[in-house]
């Protein structure tokens, strides 16, 4: 039979699938699902688990722009819309015991069909040293019985003045140590430690140190992340799968000044299975490209030469795409004028625009823009 007319897969299609194929199998996993599913059961209780901390800590990382996997992360740990009706401050040693979830009422969405819960009722036995709460399949309906075992939690108290200078405070997670069973099978092992201050360049309460370690069977995930200063940023991946490592990324940013208005150099690195892809912007270009002697043309030069600034796209060991840029006329409902263009160019011809590089891996790719 003759092939050769059927499509082939080019290299900007084949990195497209690599960067966007670990995350959905990762989020895909039973532990993925054990957490998603029993996090929305999770109404009525005389407390609130730490889903919403978990959740805030990977909203407050969207934030920075320089990690493109938070809203990714971020899902993992749904918060139930009755969290408003609990406390936020989890205090784990008021809540020692076992809640075995006794019987739940549902309700359906009359614009979707879908159906959620409105209501919970649990046996409660107190004591013992962890919160461990039981979701028994005959009552949720779920394939497996699921268990939440909290081994320990805590959190402190930050308080700030905004941008406004209006008062806030607010408690952030420090310590959490979680497990979900699916069975008897453990499936979710999560280990956090962190410590919390409001970032003025940011308006915000981050985190200054974060270590996060989360087990999902076959999936791996360590995350670390410091602010060095008030000028540098570091935060780093790894996603393993049977121990293999499947993706992994490292972010080194650093700013002119404490506002973080201006870079003074980005360097990235990030890897997906057999892809790696390297973006670097030093001073020399941050610096031209606000400057009064920057011209279209010099920017277009200064990426194609590849030394301040740049993106390049390995495989294995072997460069298959690098950035480029060229000047283009265009027509739009301002007029005839000249705009640059940015892009990957790979050794096979095939391009992969910034708006597909952005989409697949992150706000990264927004710098050479």
């Amino acid at each position: 039979e003759d092939k050769s007319s059927e499509p082939t897969v080019n290299d900007s299609q084949a990195l497209q699938g690599e960067l966007t194929g670990v995350a959905d199998d990762m989020m895909s996993s039973q532990g993925a699902v054990a957490m998603s599913q029993g996090s929305a059961m999770m109404v009525d209780l005389p407390f609130s688990m730490p889903m919403k901390s978990m959740n805030e800590i990977f909203g407050k990382l969207e934030k920075t722009e320089k990690f493109a996997q938070a809203s990714m992360l971020k899902k993992l740990f749904p918060v139930s819309e009755s969290s408003i009706k609990q406390e936020d401050h989890l205090i784990f040693a008021n809540h020692l015991g076992t809640y075995t979830l006794q019987a739940l009422t549902w309700a359906t969405d009359p614009e979707t069909g879908e159906q959620y819960v409105v209501s919970a009722t649990w046996n409660a036995v107190y004591g013992g040293s962890q919160i461990i709460i039981s979701l028994p399949k005959s009552v949720t309906g779920l394939q497996y019985d699921i268990r939440y075992e909290l081994n320990d939690y805590m959190d402190e108290l930050v308080s700030w003045y905004d941008a406004e200078q209006y008062y806030y405070s607010d408690y952030y997670p420090t310590i959490i140590d979680l497990d979900i069973f699916a069975d008897s099978t453990n499936v979710f092992a999560l280990d956090m430690t962190g410590d919390w201050e409001y970032i003025s360049a940011l308006d915000d309460v981050m985190p200054k140190t974060l270590v996060f370690d989360l087990v999902m069977a076959p999936f791996s995930l360590n995350l670390t992340m410091d602010l060095v200063g008030t000028l540098e940023f570091n935060l780093s991946m790894n996603i393993k799968e049977n121990n293999v490592t499947k993706l992994s990324f490292a972010v080194n940013a650093v700013f002119y000044d404490p506002a973080w208005d201006e870079l003074s150099s980005i360097d990235v690195t990030y890897t997906s299975n057999n892809y790696t892809i390297e973006l670097f912007a030093d001073s020399e270009y941050t610096t031209y490209i606000d400057s009064d002697l920057y011209t279209l043309q010099g920017d277009v030069d200064m990426i194609n030469a590849g030394t301040h600034v740049y993106c390049k796209i390995f495989e294995g060991d072997n460069q298959i795409g690098q950035l480029k840029a060229k000047i283009v006329t265009v027509t739009d409902e301002y007029g005839t004028y000249d705009t640059m263009e940015v892009y990957i160019l790979f050794d096979d011809g095939s391009k992969m625009t910034m708006d597909q590089l952005m989409l697949a891996f992150g706000e990264y790719a927004a710098i050479v823009g």
